[in-house]
């Protein structure tokens, strides 16, 4: 697989434009990530330099590779040998993305194999439908066992965020690409860094799946199952409400979920959907320095020699991991431990069926 990787700390649209593109040839894929200011002209420019290149991107809260983070940067990879791709657009995700679903079709019709194949979605963060999009995309591409994994577009501040396709702009939208390694397989991995602060379980009894809110936990009300698993004053919760999110449980594997705010009806609204009946713990923060060595060596073990990896970091994680002082500590542990990476980071995570927050995403290709 042949790419090259392009880093700016420009905010002048052109300027980012001649510096990530210096050593460009002619590129298969170019996946990038800037800050949601410079976001439509990059993209308009970016697929008028490169009309024979698919240009698939989204905004980010920070831009990370190799030993370099940037809050107001921006990154990119051209593929320039090594895969084939394509790729579509799911519109009206916070409705009916499902009725686009003829353009997951197209594009699988028109990949070349679907062994060692992954489709890689970018949506629109804080529109509330990225389930609906993995369900979109499963529709097509779950019998043809081909992964569906990503994340929502990020922001440094404020609601707004984009993703693109070849130089159109979206919102309340998904882009995704498939794309074939020719010379290996694609490797997947999930890194939690919060566990649960006891063995106790609350379950979902009075849920508002669209509005993404639990009115009831245990046939109570759920602020009050919160608080009691935190052991604070119901008064005190919403200054608890970023340090510790709720893990729902599917048979044994936990996916977090990030509390939002708090409704009138004493109800908690999150970042991801939690269905009724389903598990739960309430969440602390883990060792994340030992836990990330853990997930090195576990990597390092399946993928020996991993050839490029994309970064799926959540914004939660890159504000704890910026207020803690780790982040560019992180960025230089992971490209020493795994080689040339890019990253970006964003309102959610997608991995198979599953939607949720607080979490990394770490595809690497051999």
């Amino acid at each position: 697989m042949d790419y090259t990787i392009g880093k700016s700390d420009k905010m002048d649209p052109y300027e980012v434009l001649d510096e990530i593109t210096e050593g460009f040839e002619k590129p298969i894929l170019i996946l990038y990530f800037t800050p949601v200011e410079i976001f439509k002209e990059f993209s308009e420019i970016l697929s008028v330099k490169y009309p024979d290149s698919v240009c698939m991107g989204a905004t980010t809260r920070i831009a990370i590779t190799k030993s370099w983070v940037n809050e107001s940067g921006s990154v990119a990879v051209a593929f320039e040998s090594g895969i084939s791709c394509s790729a579509g657009i799911l519109k009206n995700i916070n409705k009916y993305p499902i009725k686009y679903a003829s353009e997951v079709k197209r594009a699988l019709n028109e990949i070349d194999e679907t062994e060692n194949t992954i489709c890689f979605e970018l949506s629109t963060g804080l529109m509330g439908g990225e389930e609906s999009v993995l369900s979109t995309l499963n529709s097509v591409l779950h019998k043809e066992k081909i992964k569906v994994v990503g994340g929502s577009a990020g922001n440094i501040s404020g609601d707004t965020t984009y993703v693109s396709l070849n130089g159109r702009i979206l919102d309340n939208s998904a882009v995704f690409v498939l794309i074939h390694n020719k010379y290996g397989a694609i490797h997947y991995f999930r890194e939690n860094i919060y566990e649960p602060m006891n063995d106790n379980k609350i379950i979902a009894t009075d849920v508002d799946l669209k509005k993404r809110i639990v009115r009831e936990y245990n046939h109570r009300p759920a602020i009050d199952v919160y608080a009691e698993e935190l052991g604070v004053p119901v008064e005190n919760i919403e200054e608890q409400l970023d340090k510790h999110p709720v893990g729902r449980f599917v048979g044994n594997r936990m996916f977090i979920t990030a509390n939002k705010s708090i409704t009138e009806d004493r109800g908690i609204q999150y970042h991801s959907r939690i269905y009724n009946n389903t598990r739960l713990s309430v969440l602390k923060p883990a060792d994340y320095r030992e836990v990330n060595e853990e997930t090195f060596d576990k990597i390092k073990e399946e993928v020996p020699e991993p050839s490029f990896t994309i970064l799926v970091h959540c914004l939660a994680r890159t504000e704890l991991f910026l207020n803690d002082g780790y982040m560019k500590e992180y960025s230089k542990k992971f490209g020493a431990e795994l080689g040339s990476y890019i990253g970006f980071s964003g309102y959610g995570e997608q991995y198979s069926r599953y939607n949720f927050n607080m979490t990394a995403i770490i595809i690497v290709f051999e």
